[in-house]
């Protein structure tokens, strides 16, 4: 009986052997079914995925030199804005990605891949923004959606802002996008498509010492697009040199207020007799140059541009006018005397 339950224990445990061999045979084969169907199957697919964490190197826009008046009152500074852009080099389907990007945000698709075709030779890897000023629900609501929409980046960037709006827009002028004609002209070499620069006024006069130098910083970002870790490295841009004007604040809005509350159309300078700085001047009707701050909305383009009353003639340099009759000076100081 001995021998017996000796070998019924012998037989049990050979019998849970290879239970347990084939259990391992059966774990083994699954793992190496799964490594073949990603190291072969899937190679073209995760080798994609790998390439895609890379690292990237993000422009940082420098801001643009702040104006003062005589007694450093702020005349023109930067505000952040947040924009929306899109990397073509990061869409399977850019057609899609369009379309889904304005149903998220609620922007007309065609105005979307308007921009989209306008820079259409930019390199692949350069975000275009197709949203510009973009609110918080549309950043939010990108945010949110970051693995539907990997080509979809939200930048924050310094904005070119007018606190006083439309005064002395003509003397300030204003910023916009660099033309394809500008791009190859000397004053801008180096320059790249999108670079905001001033267009007219002392923004046009000053724009190399204004713009300031660009930053960078270098992040590394997964599959997604989304940014892992802390950035690499960093260079901080350098903000433009500033500019203190002659002009007065409030003798500049005294002598405007002075043309809106008869409904005048004209231009005045002020000048001090002392010394010739410009303490004011003024070309009325004017325009604000807050709408060109981020590229102009066409429809507000086309509303400045076929004005009746040309809002964007500065009438102090750009028109011819009689001449008065200054023997009548010589006269007037006869009488007087």
């Amino acid at each position: 009986m001995l021998n017996s339950s000796i070998l019924d224990d012998r037989r049990s445990s050979q019998g849970r052997l290879i239970v347990l061999r084939v259990f391992v045979m059966v774990l083994f084969g699954v793992l190496a079914i799964t490594f073949w169907g990603l190291q072969v199957l899937g190679n073209e697919k995760y080798r994609e995925l790998a390439d895609s964490n890379h690292l990237r190197t993000i422009a940082l826009r420098a801001p643009r030199g702040v104006f003062f008046d005589r007694n450093s009152k702020v005349l023109v500074e930067n505000r952040n804005a947040f924009s929306i852009a899109i990397i073509r080099e990061r869409s399977t389907s850019l057609p899609a990605a369009m379309q889904r990007l304005a149903a998220v945000t609620g922007v007309d698709q065609a105005r979307i891949e308007e921009t989209m075709r306008t820079h259409a030779k930019d390199p692949l890897f350069q975000p275009i923004s197709v949203i510009d000023h973009a609110t918080d629900v549309q950043v939010a609501a990108v945010m949110a959606r970051r693995l539907e929409l990997p080509e979809v980046i939200v930048q924050e960037v310094p904005v070119r802002a007018y606190p006083a709006g439309g005064m002395a827009a003509h003397l300030m002028g204003y910023v916009n996008e660099i033309s394809a004609v500008q791009l190859k002209q000397q004053e801008y070499a180096g320059l790249t498509p999108r670079t905001m620069i001033g267009q007219t006024g002392l923004e046009k006069i000053y724009n190399a010492k204004l713009m300031g130098v660009d930053g960078k910083k270098d992040v590394l970002v997964d599959s997604q697009n989304r940014e892992v870790g802390e950035p690499i490295n960093t260079d901080d841009p350098k903000d433009g040199h500033r500019l203190q004007l002659t002009i007065d604040y409030d003798l500049q809005h005294a002598l405007e207020e002075a043309f809106k509350s008869d409904g005048l159309s004209g231009a005045a300078v002020l000048l001090d007799p002392k010394t010739g700085e410009v303490l004011a001047m003024t070309s009325q009707p004017e325009f604000d140059p807050n709408d060109f701050a981020d590229g102009i909305d066409p429809a507000a383009w086309n509303r400045l541009s076929t004005d009746p009353e040309k809002p964007l003639t500065n009438r102090l340099i750009q028109n011819r006018y009689p001449p008065g009759s200054t023997f009548k000076i010589l006269i007037a100081i006869a009488a007087l005397s």
